[in-house]
């Protein structure tokens, strides 16, 4: 049995369970002191919520691979702070400024568990990512595999994506990193 009150709010009563949910807020199952349920996506207000086999009430299944808030994106302090605190700070920072130097529209996002800071283009969208690990600092490219590298800098053999290690930190490895950085962004703008 389903009603709705003159407040906006569904009732549905089932084997003592008492489902209440208010338009965009959480599902609540109470019986005693209560719990929180998963929250009723993809309903309308004034839609009730979806009836499973047997005319029970089913909730809506979690989507773990959306955000419901978009991450934001990184602040140059932030994205400094990040690097500063990790393995081969030196030579991260030196590609993070070498990057975005050359392409200014770039936009960051740290990615604390992947233990990168990821740049962004407006047009090409994700490019490139500065990541650092114990053993050493590295440029991903997500499209590396469309790279023209003649010299056979780009390391990897996967189906996507390639790597540059940062084994020093000079004009020449400044020019190949610009010089990627144009490529990448060319190809998917």
């Amino acid at each position: 049995m389903v009603a709705r009150t003159d407040k906006g709010r569904f009732y549905a009563r089932c084997g003592g369970y008492r489902w209440t949910r208010t338009p965009g807020m959480v599902a609540t199952v109470r019986r005693g002191a209560g719990r929180t349920a998963r929250p009723i996506l993809g309903h309308g207000s004034d839609d009730p919520a979806p009836r499973g086999p047997g005319g029970r009430r089913r909730l809506a299944a979690r989507t773990p691979g959306r955000l419901s808030v978009p991450p934001r994106w990184a602040t140059a302090e932030e994205a400094v702070a990040f690097l500063g605190g990790r393995p081969h700070a030196a030579r991260a920072l030196w590609a993070r400024e070498v990057l975005t130097g050359a392409e200014p529209a770039l936009r960051e996002r740290v990615a604390r568990g992947w233990g990168a800071l990821t740049l962004h283009h407006p047009a090409a969208g994700y490019v490139a990512g500065v990541f650092t690990y114990p053993a050493r600092a590295f440029v991903v490219w997500e499209h590396g595999v469309a790279l023209f590298d003649p010299e056979g800098l780009l390391e990897g053999d996967g189906a996507q994506v390639r790597t540059l290690t940062i084994a020093s930190c000079d004009e020449s490895t400044a020019q190949v990193l610009e010089a990627f950085l144009a490529q990448a962004v060319a190809l998917r703008a």
